[in-house]
């Protein structure tokens, strides 16, 4: 995923160093997230987004599969709005806008 996302990268931004790290991040953010959801779903975190996860599991693997499709339907290289869409998924905030607890 990360070398199609290298590739998407090159091909359309040359060595634009901004578009490998925003790349990262967004990848990073991604499985950052799951792994989160993934451990919520297990056990009570005290967090009211993950409990919610966990009484529901089912609705963020819709949001998973939502944010999978979306990335697959653009070709599947631009990693990019994986981070921001599971971000989403989760009640955090990606950009950073809003400050979370």
């Amino acid at each position: 995923m990360r070398d199609a996302a290298y590739r998407f990268c090159m091909e359309r931004h040359g060595a634009a160093a901004t578009c490998f790290d925003e790349q990262d991040y967004a990848l990073i953010a991604a499985n950052h997230i799951e792994t989160n959801a993934r451990n919520a779903i297990r056990r009570e975190t005290g967090d009211p987004v993950f409990d919610a996860i966990r009484a529901r599991p089912a609705a963020f693997d819709d949001a998973r599969r939502y944010c999978f499709s979306v990335y697959s339907d653009a070709g599947g290289q631009d990693a990019r709005m994986l981070g921001p869409c599971l971000s989403s998924a989760t009640g955090s905030d990606f950009f950073a806008i809003v400050p979370v607890p």
